[in-house]
């Protein structure tokens, strides 16, 4: 969803006043007039933080902010002509979308915004209320020692409430593969609380690198009902045996009596 909002705004470029005009010129000075007035505002009401103007030959024509766009995003979407998104990582990330921008019927270059994604983490928080968090893998000279996980080789980029999760995540990398949690949610107890912990693998532009969202849900409501279910079964049951047998014993006593006469 934020993929999909950052290229809708991306896509309205070209309605800026000017703005075809500056493309198609590929005047850098020309298209920084247009698109400056907005740049504050966009910042302000979108959570973008950079921005990039790219010609249909994957040339920079303008930037704002301190974007770290791959080489191969913009060369993805100049030349399949259609948008493309994804994420970009180190002891950061930021997700990218990009858009290929038509001006008089043809192609006109790309827009690139990009946000901090844990923007994108924090309002999953906000709306599902669900935790998560990004992890990376990592060369040796990049190892950050705070958010380090050895034994998945990871960094964690981004987390919410990092101080209950990064301890669960140190416990769970050490029991279980985290290409693993790709297809098989792990349970985990933690104190009086239990959680399950998911990988989703993340669109990256690194081959060297790969990222995942971790996503940990608190389902300790839901495993103490169940909990409660099964063991009021279990009682059900013994009781039920015990009922059971009583009345089988009711039922041969007055024979069993004769019998023993």
């Amino acid at each position: 969803q934020s993929a999909s909002r950052m290229q809708q705004l991306a896509g309205t470029v070209v309605a800026i006043e000017g703005m075809t005009e500056a493309l198609n010129s590929g005047n850098p000075q020309q298209i920084n007039q247009s698109f400056d007035p907005y740049w504050w505002q966009l910042q302000l009401d979108s959570g973008i933080e950079s921005a990039a103007l790219y010609g249909s030959d994957n040339t920079l024509l303008a930037e704002w902010g301190l974007p770290n766009i791959p080489e191969s995003l913009v060369e993805d979407t100049n030349g399949q002509e259609r948008p493309n998104w994804g994420v970009n990582c180190w002891l950061t990330c930021e997700i990218y979308a990009a858009v290929p921008l038509l001006t008089n019927g043809k192609s006109g270059g790309v827009a690139v915004f990009g946000a901090p994604f844990v923007d994108v983490i924090i309002d999953f928080k906000r709306v599902a209320d669900i935790d998560a968090g990004v992890a990376v893998t990592v060369e040796q000279h990049e190892v950050t020692t705070q958010r380090y996980l050895p034994d998945w080789n990871v960094n964690v980029v981004a987390l919410t409430q990092a101080e209950i999760n990064l301890p669960l995540l140190e416990r769970i990398s050490k029991e279980n593969n985290l290409m693993g949690l790709e297809k098989n949610v792990r349970m985990a107890f933690e104190g009086n609380s239990v959680y399950e912990v998911r990988s989703i693998p993340l669109n990256m532009f690194s081959p060297q690198n790969r990222g995942f969202i971790l996503v940990i849900t608190d389902v300790t409501a839901k495993f103490n009902k169940l909990t409660d279910s099964l063991n009021d079964t279990a009682m059900f049951g013994i009781l039920g045996l015990i009922i059971a047998e009583v009345l089988v014993l009711l039922i041969l006593w007055r024979p069993m009596t004769r019998l023993r006469h």
